[in-house]
């Protein structure tokens, strides 16, 4: 099968739950409980969840004792997660048996994260992304410390501040610190007792932030780059967010960085070399992964921009669609299926000079190939020599060593990068 969705797929489909039980900013009526049960029932009763995992969940389900809410039974264990530390804004109606007030969003996440679990669809260890388990230690601590309607702002903005500052991606918090921050500031009091806010519009901050960050995760650029990362170095994406985090979200930089912290053995540092964007050759490719042709019997391996992947010069131009009038050719790449524009002209003409030069050898060879690298790794180059002052002999060493790898690349496997 599958396996398990990632982490962060599970808190997608939570805000998803919560969106169709129909709240009112964060907060839902405790009157609403038999919708959230039965949102549970069709999660738990997905025809693709194994028999031994659904009657698990359903456990969540059962009353103890008792077959409502109010009635003097214990409630299913998943109405009490959801109803404990309930925010009472009216007393209980004796005469209804009703339990009023209201379940804010952080109480329903902390119930939906157990029935993930029990579902078996909590992620791994190896698929979980990171910040998922951070999430989830921010909302515990804004629980403990919660009690009542109403919270410390400044409670919240140090709590915030405190995973920002131990996070393996400091910059996916920086939404919600601006905005619990701005909050606290608006509601300053000077020397007088912390201002204190809503539960309700902390869990508005909170949920905003979520839909930021899942949609980039999960659909937007992070995720582009975990995937980039993840294929190029044959990891896992709990160790792509973890190199990608740690290096501002560059993918060159995280490969490189993860390809460096390995040993000879595991790395296989000897008999490598890397394109002008950090993809690594490796040898053990011997033959293209579309058709099988090995590359001894001359069809030369084409490395990818897209996605860094190697296939036969063959197969990458059958892949590639010539446009009408205008000199344009467009390449489907079939393993991100990310599509490319480039002038055939031009990667024609660039390839011949990479051989040519390669062939010539010395600083001849690097001088030559600049033009290559400008157009192949342009925007890094830019980008190292941005940033200023004494990062600039860096910033040479660096394009130094980008245009090296790429006369490598042409004279040891004799490769074009397209």
């Amino acid at each position: 099968g599958e396996g398990p969705p990632a982490a962060m797929e599970t808190v997608e489909r939570t805000l998803q739950d919560w969106d169709s039980c129909r709240p009112a900013g964060g907060r839902l009526p405790a009157e609403r409980v038999p919708e959230i049960l039965e949102c549970a029932t069709n999660r738990i009763f997905d025809p693709a969840t194994p028999t031994q995992l659904q009657q698990d969940a359903y456990a969540l389900l059962e009353p103890e004792a008792g077959d409502a809410m109010g009635d003097g039974g214990q409630p299913a264990l998943l109405e009490r997660m959801l109803l404990r530390g309930l925010c009472m804004v009216v007393p209980p109606d004796a005469r209804e048996g009703r339990v009023t007030g209201f379940i804010c969003f952080l109480r329903f996440w902390q119930a939906w994260q157990e029935l993930w679990r029990r579902l078996g669809q909590s992620g791994g260890q190896t698929t979980d992304e990171p910040l998922v388990e951070e999430m989830a230690s921010l909302r515990d601590a804004l629980l403990r410390r919660i009690g009542g309607v109403e919270c410390t702002v400044q409670e919240v903005v140090e709590e915030v501040v405190a995973a920002r500052r131990m996070s393996a991606d400091e910059a996916a918090w920086a939404l919600l610190e601006t905005s619990v921050t701005a909050l606290r500031d608006s509601m300053g009091s000077g020397d007088e007792e912390p201002a204190s806010c809503s539960i309700f519009l902390i869990c508005e901050l909170v949920i905003q932030w979520l839909r930021e960050i899942v949609q980039d995760y999960r659909h937007g650029a992070r995720s582009a780059k975990i995937c980039a990362v993840k294929d190029v170095c044959r990891c896992t994406v709990r160790e792509a967010c973890f190199q990608l985090g740690g290096r501002g979200w560059d993918v060159e930089a995280a490969m490189i960085g993860y390809y460096g912290g390995q040993t000879p053995a595991a790395g296989g540092g000897a008999g490598t070399s890397w394109s002008s964007h950090g993809a690594k050759l490796r040898r053990s490719e011997v033959e293209c992964p579309i058709c099988a042709e090995p590359y001894a019997t001359g069809a030369k391996p084409v490395v990818i921009k897209c996605c860094f992947q190697v296939l036969c010069k063959s197969c990458h131009e059958r892949l590639t669609q010539f446009g009408g009038a205008w000199p344009e050719a467009e390449f489907q790449c079939p393993f991100c299926r990310g599509v490319e524009r480039h002038s055939m002209a031009a990667a024609a003409f660039w390839s011949h000079a990479a051989h040519r030069q390669a062939a010539q050898g010395g600083a001849a060879a690097s001088a030559a190939a600049a033009p290559i690298f400008g157009i192949l790794g342009g925007t890094s180059a830019r980008r190292r020599s941005s940033d200023g002052g004494g990062s600039e002999g860096s910033s040479r060493s660096s394009l130094g060593s980008a245009i090296g790898g790429v006369v490598r690349i042409a004279s040891e496997t004799g490769s074009a990068l397209v």
